[in-house]
């Protein structure tokens, strides 16, 4: 399995362009490298996207060395680990869908595939915990990350910003710990082992799971690192088997990682309905509309003909779009698609 996906990962595939002038009607053609599961420009993308945490405002909930008083915390990291014996590993990691009709609505009738009722699933064992979480101590935002440990059964890793509720902690065996976790909604998973250490500061569990995501997509190598024995310094580790965990998502079509939608809002520094608009990029006329016009046209497999290495976006004349157009690599899209933003670098 990893060997396929490595295969496929080092496979480049080009999205091929085509723009048309809108005044002279003259046209030219570009080609743009894919993002893939684990290649360079997916974690290019991902690096952009995870960027985000240094301008996040940081919140300090304790003093981590200070064990004079009574410590509390909004935030937690927690591990979920998935217990073997309940079932296959397909099951594990997709579930068992049923079908289901459609009861009320427009679509009313309409057949559909859904997850089945106490389906054991991660992500049905997942959704259950934080619902479960959230009706015991209100609301919460996330940010989740999946791994795939050597025998190949899924765990999730996540930091837990509450909204309203304060958690006392206590240190214990070179970690900060939550008082009352046993029995507690805590430990409301149910498919398998639940780890909770508490977070001193946001930004710094944040980083935690960002290093992370960047190491086992080969972004990163860190120096240093925690030695205390903790789940967070395993979880620092646990990076050996990065292939293994990209392949395992890559079969089973997992996201990397999530954050809720309020996260960065609820930070006070970032807020959703204040975002910039977009900047229009590319060449415009007087009226401000684009003067060149992009549209996709089709997919080639393979690296481009005539040109050396694998680049990322590579302008193509005429004769080059033909002959790439004509290759056994080639597929044509069947429906051209308008692009508000640039494809590829269009500098080149």
């Amino acid at each position: 399995m990893v060997g396929l996906y490595l295969h496929w990962r080092s496979l480049p595939e080009y999205l091929i362009f085509e723009a048309e002038n809108r005044h002279t009607w003259k046209k030219k053609w570009g080609a743009g490298l894919m993002a893939k599961r684990g290649n360079n420009v997916y974690r290019k993308k991902l690096r952009d996207r995870l960027s985000i945490v240094d301008e996040l405002e940081d919140h300090t909930f304790f003093k981590y060395k200070d064990r004079s008083k009574v410590q509390k915390t909004r935030a937690l990291f927690i591990t979920l680990t998935y217990d073997s014996k309940l079932c296959s590993l397909h099951e594990a990691w997709s579930g068992v869908k049923v079908q289901k009709q459609v009861k009320r609505g427009p679509r009313k009738g309409e057949l559909y595939y859904a997850h089945e009722a106490g389906c054991k699933c991660i992500s049905c064992f997942y959704n259950r915990y934080i619902t479960a979480l959230r009706e015991a101590y209100g609301g919460c935002s996330v940010i989740r990350a999946w791994e795939g440990f050597k025998s190949g059964y899924p765990h999730v890793h996540m930091v837990v910003l509450f909204h309203d509720h304060e958690f006392p902690v206590f240190h214990y065996n070179g970690a900060w710990r939550v008082q009352g976790k046993r029995d507690s909604t805590l430990e409301a998973y149910g498919g398998g082992f639940t780890d909770v250490e508490a977070l001193a500061s946001l930004r710094g569990g944040i980083r935690y799971v960002t290093k992370y995501l960047s190491k086992i997509h080969g972004a990163d190598h860190l120096s240093g690192g925690w030695s205390d024995g903790s789940t967070l310094s395993n979880f620092m580790e646990a990076t050996t088997h990065g292939d293994f965990t990209m392949s395992v998502m890559w079969l089973f079509r997992k996201r990397a990682f999530s954050i809720s939608g309020d996260f960065i809002e609820f930070t006070t520094l970032l807020r959703n309905s204040k975002c910039p608009p977009s900047i229009l990029r590319g060449q415009v006329d007087l009226e401000g509309e684009k003067v060149w016009v992009w549209s996709l046209k089709g997919f080639h497999t393979g690296r481009l003909p005539g040109v050396d290495g694998v680049p990322w976006s590579h302008r193509l004349n005429l004769e080059a779009s033909r002959v790439v157009m004509a290759s056994p690599g080639y597929s044509e899209r069947g429906e051209s698609i308008e692009y508000e933003r640039r494809p590829y670098n269009e500098d080149l």
